[in-house]
């Protein structure tokens, strides 16, 4: 339930403020680097190993990397493994941070050794910075990982990816965990509207920002989650939403 509360926050949020794309994770697959489209693997677990290092302090600022750092998984012998992590590193010498490996062999064990049931899309395009491949040009990948292996494997064009998705939707509507992330959404929604229909400020601070402008933030709240299809957003969501290979074999 916290995955999905977390990625309706992540749409409305960014439904209301021009955010900035993430710069994405990637994955060395056959000697070539790729990058994954629908998510990042160990967020949580990653992105507190470098605030604990002291990559990353509350003076961090970076729009394009919220998390504090970039991962490199690659795919060696049908295993899925941790190969590089990269954060920012301060410079002495110039005043600034760059972006180098901070990996070591305890946070490399850790990782590798969690057991991942999860479905990755990954691609040869990257749509966060201009690139010669078009999407139309690329190739994509759907990855069903097992406890760490790579137990199913498709290769498409993006017009086939998306025939692929929406095949796999009309599948996805007929189980039980649809059913239970579209009552969520639909829960979600209601009690946001009427504790933002209500509330006398926000959850968080605009710093700089007086009641009035505040307000119109709340009432640009309210109108998304008026406006919100459920059903659109578990379709949007719905490889981030399987929680593990089970699912996604069962619907194959």
């Amino acid at each position: 339930m916290s995955k999905f509360i977390f990625l309706i926050i992540s749409f409305i949020f960014c439904s209301n403020v021009s955010a900035t794309e993430q710069i994405k994770d990637s994955l060395v697959y056959n000697g070539k680097g790729y990058y994954i489209e629908n998510k990042f693997l160990h967020e949580e677990i990653l992105n507190q190993f470098v605030i604990d290092e002291g990559y990353i302090t509350d003076e961090y600022f970076y729009t394009a990397l919220w998390r504090g750092y970039m991962a490199v998984w690659e795919v060696e012998n049908n295993k899925l493994q941790l190969k590089d992590l990269k954060s920012f590193v301060f410079n002495e010498n110039d005043s600034l941070s760059y972006l180098k490996s901070v990996i070591n062999d305890n946070i490399k064990e850790k990782i590798n050794s969690i057991l991942l049931n999860e479905v990755l899309i990954f691609s040869d395009y990257n749509d966060n910075y201009w690139d010669e491949k078009t999407p139309e040009e690329a190739d994509y990948f759907v990855f069903g990982i097992e406890n760490n292996l790579v137990a199913q494997s498709f290769k498409f064009n993006l017009i086939e990816l998306e025939n692929f998705k929406t095949e796999q939707f009309l599948k996805f509507k007929k189980t039980k965990k649809f059913k239970e992330e579209l009552k969520d959404c639909k829960k979600f929604r209601k009690e946001q509207i009427k504790h933002y229909s209500k509330s006398d400020q926000l959850d968080f601070n605009f710093e700089g920002l007086d009641e009035s402008a505040r307000k119109k933030i709340r009432n640009s709240f309210i109108r998304n989650y008026k406006t919100m299809d459920c059903n659109d957003f578990v379709k949007g969501q719905m490889f981030s939403l399987w929680p593990s290979f089970d699912i996604y074999h069962k619907i194959l």
